[in-house]
Order: structure tokens, then C-alpha cells, then sequence
């Protein structure tokens, strides 16, 4: 994106500055140093432009941070293009497979859940997500009420399925008998 931008553009706002405020304020302190690269999201542009001591023009650019994406070289050359993201903004999904046997790990409590976490690469909160919701879905399986649950709501499914097929009946006999009586209408 930024390979079709000028180098004397980009040299122009080097010394830009990046507002960010609250939780991306304490993101931004732990993990972004100075020259790091970082993909800024904002809605708010402040341009300004002074002459410094030595007369030479200087122009920055002040942003208010929506969001931030680190950054990270591919290769050990230096160029924007060689550079990508770290984080990804679609979301990860997991199987049920896969939670399933994380679970299992979880509940085995050889390890603790943050390590457990760590080693499948997924968020402690997310690992502790999963368990209470195995946990609580234990009680489910081994009662009847869900087999009961399941045949009432087919019979109902099968008698709104019987209502509407005779409502397209009734509409398409009103409809044929609209037809043949506007025909007379017309000649």
C-alpha cells in the first residue's frame, strides 16, 4: 500500500506523531518502541508545518489511534512491502474436535489451565470458557428432557409445515379464481 507513496512523502511525515488513548494506550506502552512499524487506524488527521532551526521546512502529522497492528519484517531487508501483519483481523475458529481435547487436558488437571493454554496456543479466559461450558452441558447428557425436548418441538415443526401447506392452497385457489373472474373483466 504504501510502495506507491513517494519516499519524500513518507520522509515528510516521519516524525508523526500517534495519540492513542485507554486500554491501546497501555498496548501501545508495552509493546511499541521507537522506529517500530505499526498500521494505524484512524479517523482524526492534525497536519502541521514549521521551519527548523536550520530553515529547512518540516511537516508532521498527529493521529488518533482507533486501532493498531504491529508489524514485522518477512526478511532482513528493510522495505514496506516486506513487512506484515502479526495479528490477523479475522478471528480464529476452533472445532469442536479440537476444544473437545483441550477440555480433556483441562479436566486430567496434570497441568494447570494456563498451561494447558500456552501449549495449545489459545487464551487461558477462552481454555476456562470452554470448561464451564463442557461442565455445564454434562448435566444434559445423561437426563431424557433433551429427547422429549426434541420430538415436541418435531411435531410442532410438522404441524406448521401442514398449516402453511394448506395456506398456499387457499391463496393459490384465490388467486386462480381472481384470474378467471378479472379475465371477464377485460373481454
Amino acid at each position: 500500500m504504501l510502495d506507491c507513496l513517494p519516499q519524500s512523502f513518507l520522509r515528510r511525515f516521519a516524525n508523526s506523531i500517534v495519540n492513542c488513548w485507554n486500554k491501546l494506550a497501555d498496548v501501545a506502552a508495552q509493546y511499541v518502541k521507537k522506529g517500530s512499524l505499526v498500521q494505524v487506524t484512524t479517523e482524526w488527521l492534525r497536519p502541521s508545518a514549521w521551519i527548523d532551526q536550520s530553515g529547512a521546512p518540516q511537516a508532521s502529522l498527529d493521529l488518533d489511534a482507533n486501532r493498531l497492528v504491529m508489524m514485522y519484517p518477512i526478511n532482513r531487508t528493510v522495505k514496506w512491502r516486506d513487512y506484515q501483519w502479526i495479528g490477523s483481523a479475522m478471528r480464529n475458529s476452533y472445532s469442536s474436535e479440537y476444544k473437545a481435547k483441550v477440555v480433556r487436558e483441562v479436566l486430567r488437571e496434570d497441568k494447570t489451565l494456563s498451561q494447558v493454554a500456552a501449549a495449545y496456543g489459545v487464551h487461558p479466559n477462552l481454555v476456562g470458557q470452554w470448561r464451564d461450558q463442557a461442565l455445564s452441558g454434562l448435566t444434559g447428557l445423561f437426563s431424557r428432557t433433551k429427547e422429549t425436548d426434541w420430538a415436541a418441538k418435531e411435531t410442532a415443526h410438522e404441524q406448521e409445515k401442514q398449516d402453511l401447506y394448506a395456506e398456499i392452497g387457499r391463496l393459490t385457489t384465490q388467486l386462480s379464481w381472481l384470474k378467471k373472474k378479472a379475465g371477464k373483466l377485460v373481454e
